[in-house]
């Protein structure tokens, strides 16, 4: 089976209390990411500080001025080179098999721009945990769900190519909310996408 490069994009702002841990989720993948970005959305606390930590590690960091998620994700998969894509969220976890279960997929399905999975929504404020996540049926059924839910869930649960975003374009830094599920509109116009049934994210 033919291997592809990964690239691994964290964007962070003020997440002090939890960029370690993101980052050393990516670390920990049962199925290596070949390279790892931090994309720092102007922070005041000392997120550069943490991250430099691990810098013998290879993790490269970024700092631009507060421009939104958005713009720190495009500005992420600008200063990348992996076919495929993955995104986390400062403040969220990837499982340890995200990786390696979303290549494997997008390997398998080269029709395929897009694949997420359910994540484990964490209430930290309460300590309850529930799995939140939805199948889909098919590519007919998601081109007209999507429109009204975003049921490839957010960034940190998404894998994608970086071949179909330059048919889509990138992020629309404009929208200052739900960049991403305009995003996976504009896709799922184009290409097919999936969504693998078990928790690859804890989403807090």
């Amino acid at each position: 089976m033919i291997e592809a490069r990964v690239s691994a994009i964290i964007t962070a702002y003020n997440s002090e209390a939890f960029i370690a841990e993101a980052i050393q989720s990516i670390l920990d993948q049962s199925r290596v990411v070949d390279e790892i970005v931090v994309v720092d959305d102007g922070s005041t606390d000392t997120t550069r500080q943490v991250v430099a930590e691990f810098a013998d590690q290879g993790i490269k960091f970024i700092q631009q001025q507060n421009s939104g998620a958005g713009a720190a994700r495009n500005k992420g998969i600008r200063e990348t080179s992996g076919e495929f894509i993955a995104f986390l969220d400062a403040d969220d976890i990837w499982l340890e098999n995200k990786t390696r279960l979303q290549v494997n997929y997008l390997l398998a399905h080269p029709e395929a721009a897009l694949v997420s999975g359910f994540a484990r929504w964490w209430n930290v404020a309460k300590n309850t945990v529930r799995i939140s996540g939805r199948l889909l049926k098919n590519r007919k059924t998601l081109r007209r769900e999507i429109l009204v839910h975003n049921v490839l869930g957010n960034p940190s649960m998404v894998m994608l190519r970086r071949s179909a975003l330059a048919e889509t374009g990138l992020f629309n830094e404009k929208i200052r909310w739900g960049q991403d599920w305009e995003l996976w509109q504009r896709l799922v116009t184009r290409f097919d996408a999936a969504v693998i049934p078990e928790p690859l994210t804890i989403y807090r």
